[in-house]
């Protein structure tokens, strides 16, 4: 890294007019490697931030008076205008690892808000939905079993206590 990219003849512009250069860093680390956990390095991009050319609107360079004092004569002061360098520093980027507790916690998360979301959907579909009358005659219907069971029956249906039953016995497959 060099502040030459900035201007080469850096020294000679900071004992006329000063500079104000903007030093950023941007990291992108993957701690889950070996190599990520060891070195992390970011990378580095310089520019001026005062006037380098006159249709720049900023003043040029840095700069500042200082004013000193006389302590034995209170009517005498001297003035000195300074110039120097001004660093402005930026940091960015992002850095992780994975963790199998956070992926857990955001998960349960996720499961709880769906649970919650559809408690909500429920109560104001129930109590200040316009259609509330029929959504809770559907929701509380009783179930036909017998109608169940022969629709099923015409079907083909898995009976968790008996296997796959169908309507078909060899009899009356289709194609026979």
């Amino acid at each position: 890294m060099s502040l030459t990219l900035i201007n080469p003849d850096l020294k000679s512009l900071t004992l006329t007019a000063g500079a104000i250069i903007s030093m950023n860093a941007h990291f992108d680390c993957n701690f889950n490697t070996a190599s990520g956990k060891k070195a992390c390095l970011p990378e580095w991009s310089m520019s001026r931030l005062d006037k380098t050319t006159p249709d720049q609107a900023f003043s040029t360079g840095y700069n500042f008076y200082d004013v000193h004092v006389d302590p034995t004569d209170e009517k005498s002061r001297t003035i000195t205008k300074r110039y120097g360098i001004k660093f402005e520093f930026g940091v960015s980027g992002r850095a992780g690892t994975f963790s199998i507790v956070n992926t857990m916690i955001a998960v349960g998360s996720g499961v709880a808000l769906l649970g919650v979301a559809s408690a909500v959907t429920d109560y104001i579909l129930s109590h200040h939905w316009h259609g509330k009358d029929q959504y809770n005659k559907i929701k509380n219907a009783e179930l036909d079993e017998d109608l169940l069971d022969s629709v099923m029956a015409r079907r083909g249906s898995y009976d968790p206590l008996g296997g796959v039953s169908s309507p078909y016995d060899g009899k009356n497959m289709p194609g026979a």
